[in-house]
């Protein structure tokens, strides 16, 4: 296996990011996140609105940069066909399974209710 340089502060941002969602999907159920719910209590934590505009304004946004930045690197190394194949075989398999599976179960429900 060869041995690649990693950049460190891309990683590092990446990492405060990904703690950034996982306290903003946590905290969904604690304030107002400004969505639908089929359940809705009162607020209980005004301040998490506060928290969830500002974080929601660049967490996902940086992601896609990030990936849309480094996709060049990663398709530049393969050829065109090569990579798309790889994609599918990584993200497509499992996105069609996925989405079989949810509306399988949608239906479902939907003829019970």
């Amino acid at each position: 296996m060869e041995n690649k340089a990693r950049i460190n502060y891309i990683d590092n941002n990446k990492i405060a990011i990904t703690f950034l969602v996982v306290a903003h999907h946590a905290g969904q159920a604690y304030g107002n996140t400004g969505g639908v719910w089929l359940l809705e209590d009162s607020p209980k934590l005004e301040w998490l609105s506060s928290f969830f505009f500002i974080n929601a304004a660049y967490m996902m946004g940086f992601f896609f940069f990030v990936s849309g930045y480094f996709m060049y690197f990663s398709v530049s190394r393969k050829s065109t066909a090569v990579f798309l194949k790889d994609r599918f075989r990584r993200l497509g398999i499992i996105s069609a399974a996925g989405l079989t599976y949810f509306l399988k179960k949608n239906r479902t429900i939907n003829t019970i209710v």
